[in-house]
């Protein structure tokens, strides 16, 4: 049996750049208490956690919000699992930390090998699932299919442990019809 992070779409995700540092700042705040009460870290571990994955020097820039912050599912590994979206359309990047002390960065991808961002495309959202054996799975769409143009090909990037960071093990392809909103 497979745990199956689903990441969907949510309200914070929707942030336009209209929006002020100041209000980055608070809508920051309140997500970092909100996943605190979810997973018994801290607001100011889940503000480093966060800001770890930024592209951005300035936090003030960061629109990203989290998407998912699990510390169950790679516990046996003492790791911790992020999540995070930004831009439009919403793109993912997931990162693996170390539970020991400082939550140090052991791994983070935003893009498969062959540069194919994890973005949500045609209308169906990335998918990020943990296998049994704690093989880290990313779903994407990456185009439409050339031969019929109401399905889409999905990219299933996995990343398999290695010491203690994750690696790219393999990329497996899939057909999945489009969403009927997306068919134009």
């Amino acid at each position: 049996m497979r745990l199956l992070l689903l990441v969907f779409l949510t309200a914070q995700s929707l942030w336009t750049t209209a929006l002020a540092q100041d209000d980055f700042a608070e809508i920051h705040k309140e997500d970092f208490a909100r996943w605190s009460g979810i997973t018994s870290l801290s607001p100011s571990d889940i503000h480093k956690l966060w800001r770890s994955t930024s592209h951005y020097a300035n936090e003030g820039d960061d629109d990203s919000s989290i998407e998912l912050l699990d510390t169950k599912v790679l516990s046996s590994r003492r790791q911790i699992l992020m999540v995070t979206s930004a831009g439009i359309p919403k793109c993912l990047t997931v990162a693996i930390f170390s539970t020991e002390v400082g939550h140090r960065k052991l791994w983070q991808e935003n893009q498969g090998p062959d540069n194919y961002g994890f973005c949500d495309k045609l209308g169906i959202p990335v998918r990020v699932s943990v296998s049994q054996d704690r093989l880290i799975q990313v779903t994407t769409a990456i185009y439409r299919d050339e031969d019929d143009s109401s399905r889409v090909v999905v990219r299933e990037y996995s990343y398999v442990v290695c010491g203690d960071s994750y690696r790219w093990s393999r990329s497996r392809d899939s057909l999945k019809p489009l969403p009927p909103g997306a068919r134009r």
